[in-house]
């Protein structure tokens, strides 16, 4: 069945709203159904839990914090999280110590640490140096597609090279907060109004 009820072929109008997080399921050419999906893929499943972990490390920070109590409050798997943090860790990202007392927390200031910063920690912007094709007579001239594509990346990129984390905890205009606890209740945020 089509949008509305309607039966047979179906296609997409100006009567009806865009979908930006909705994905349209195909079966023999006929649109047949609508499913809500988590929102655009842009970045890997990884970088998302990465964000959040950090972002998190921020709101804490400077305390240091268990990869479990991380887990917890991101609603990231744990085992999961763990082989990010390592990752994180490598790259300058978080420290962690050992034993009572010890955790993870942030190795820079929030205020020094930008979303660019852990996005290339874990998987690094993908732009389009050369045509993704390997067209020979193309090399690093792009085509009007492809040089679209790269100049939204460059767009996504600079944003993210210009937003501490810091930022991201104390941006005025957010009304809602970046991460909710384990119970689904809303955490404070502490670097708001810092």
């Amino acid at each position: 069945m089509a949008p509305g009820g309607k039966s047979g072929n179906w296609t997409p109008n100006s009567d009806l709203a865009p979908l930006p997080y909705f994905t349209i399921i195909e079966s023999q050419g006929q649109a047949s159904e609508i499913t809500n999906c988590r929102g655009v893929e842009m970045f890997s499943q990884t970088v998302e839990y990465a964000l959040r972990a950090v972002i998190h490390l921020a709101n804490e920070a400077p305390a240091a914090r268990t990869t479990a109590q991380i887990a917890d409050a991101t609603r990231v798997p744990k085992d999961y999280l763990s082989k990010i943090l390592q990752g994180l860790a490598k790259k300058g990202i978080v420290d962690t110590q050992r034993g009572v007392g010890g955790g993870i927390s942030l190795a820079k200031p929030p205020t020094e640490l930008t979303i660019l910063d852990v996005v290339n920690a874990v998987e690094p912007i993908k732009r389009f140096l050369v045509c993704p094709l390997d067209l020979p007579n193309h090399g690093t001239n792009l085509c009007p597609l492809h040089k679209r594509m790269d100049d939204a990346m460059a767009t996504v990129e600079a944003a993210f090279r210009n937003t501490t984390l810091a930022e991201v905890l104390a941006d005025p205009s957010n009304t809602s907060v970046p991460l909710c606890d384990g119970s689904g209740a809303v955490q404070s945020l502490k670097m708001r109004g810092k």
